[in-house]
């Protein structure tokens, strides 16, 4: 359970369920209910608040729970196995451990639209804890705004062995985006999994 101050005060809830939009609405409306100025605020400096002042307190709430799902197959009773977390400050990208057919995939789901493989939309650059940074290919989802890992199985045991994991990754005619994901907590999820997929 996460939890946000209010007036001083501690609250929890439920961070699995908030998304950006509510977290968003929740910081706008600690802003205005936690003491209004004492002089008028004028357009610009209003501007400052809703914008840079909101996207900093939302990167400060609490990163969510490993989500972790499984799922049976009526036609043949085959399970799925799905682990996922969003990434650090609710930027809107997830990464996605699972495990079907006893093979495992690795993505990461973003809200943009990739830029094409022609524009290095299919390269991106990864760094876990303070080690190098090195430049991975990946797959797109038929949508476009997921990338897929072409060795799953070695960036699983990545994962697993660190802290932390930073990917850059290059939006459709958008500048490159840089989101960071916390791996705390992973191994102890990945033990869910068969072992085929760990």
């Amino acid at each position: 359970m996460g939890k946000i101050l209010e007036c001083g005060h501690w609250h929890s809830l439920e961070s699995t369920r908030m998304t950006r939009h509510l977290a968003i609405a929740l910081v706008s409306s600690l802003m205005i209910s936690c003491g209004q100025p004492k002089a008028p605020v004028s357009s610009r400096e209003k501007t400052i608040i809703s914008g840079a002042e909101r996207e900093a307190a939302l990167r400060s709430l609490p990163v969510g729970p490993w989500g972790f799902n499984e799922q049976t197959k009526k036609i043949d009773g085959a399970k799925e196995y799905t682990i996922s977390r969003s990434a650090n400050g609710w930027t809107g990208q997830t990464i996605f451990v699972r495990c079907q057919a006893a093979k495992p995939e690795v993505f990461i789901a973003t809200d943009d639209i990739l830029a094409p493989e022609h524009q290095g939309g299919n390269v991106a650059r990864v760094r876990f804890d303070d080690g190098p940074v090195t430049k991975v290919s990946w797959g797109h989802s038929t949508s476009d705004k997921a990338l897929f890992s072409r060795a799953p199985k070695p960036f699983i045991k990545q994962m697993a062995a660190h802290h932390t994991l930073m990917i850059e990754y290059q939006p459709f005619q958008e500048r490159a985006k840089t989101t960071e994901f916390d791996l705390s907590g992973f191994p102890e999820q990945l033990a869910k999994l068969p072992k085929s997929c760990q």
